[in-house]
C-alpha cells in the first residue's frame, strides 16, 4: 500500500488526471476507480417520498396494532439511533467505523451508569408506595386475593 501526502497508510493514492495523462479507472493496473457520481433527488422530492413513507409507515403500524402484533417501540427507537449513528459516520471519513463505535460504546456506558442507580431508586419508590398502606388494607388485599393464610 503506498503513503498518502498526508502520511495515512490506509488508503492507496489516487493519481490525479494530470499524474495519469487524464487515462484513470480500472484500466490502469493497481488504480481504483473513483465511484460513480451520484445524483440528489431536489429537496421537494425527498420530502414527498418522506411523507409518503411516514404515512405508509404509520397505516402498517394501525394493521400491525389492529392484528394484535404492534412493534416493540424500543426496537423502533433503537433502529433510528443506530441509522442515526451509521448516517453521521459515513461523514466521518475513514473514521467514520471507530467514530459510530466509540458512539455505541458510550451510549451502552451511559445506559450501564443509570441501570446501576435503577435499581436502588426502584426500590425506595416501592418503599414508600408501601408505606402509604396500613395493616388494614394489606389485610383486605391479601383477601381479594386469596393470599391471606387462614389460621386454623
Amino acid at each position: 500500500m503506498s503513503q498518502q501526502p498526508n502520511g495515512d497508510p490506509r488508503r492507496t493514492h489516487r493519481a490525479s488526471p494530470s499524474e495519469t495523462n487524464g487515462v484513470s479507472g480500472p484500466s490502469q493496473p493497481g488504480r481504483i476507480a473513483p465511484p460513480p457520481q451520484q445524483t440528489v433527488p431536489s429537496l421537494d422530492v425527498l420530502m414527498a417520498e418522506f411523507e409518503h413513507l411516514v404515512k405508509s409507515n404509520q397505516e402498517k403500524f394501525a394493521e400491525l396494532a389492529q392484528a394484535g402484533t404492534a412493534p416493540d417501540p424500543f426496537f423502533l427507537i433503537h433502529a433510528r439511533i443506530n441509522h442515526l449513528i451509521d448516517s453521521i459516520a459515513g461523514f466521518a471519513g475513514p473514521n467514520g467505523p471507530r467514530w459510530a463505535a466509540a458512539t455505541r460504546l458510550e451510549f451502552e456506558r451511559y445506559i450501564a451508569g443509570e441501570l446501576t442507580q435503577a435499581g436502588p431508586v426502584a426500590r425506595r419508590m416501592q418503599l414508600s408506595e408501601g408505606a402509604r398502606y396500613t395493616p388494614e388494607m394489606i389485610r383486605a388485599l391479601a383477601r381479594q386475593s386469596g393470599t391471606l393464610r387462614q389460621a386454623h
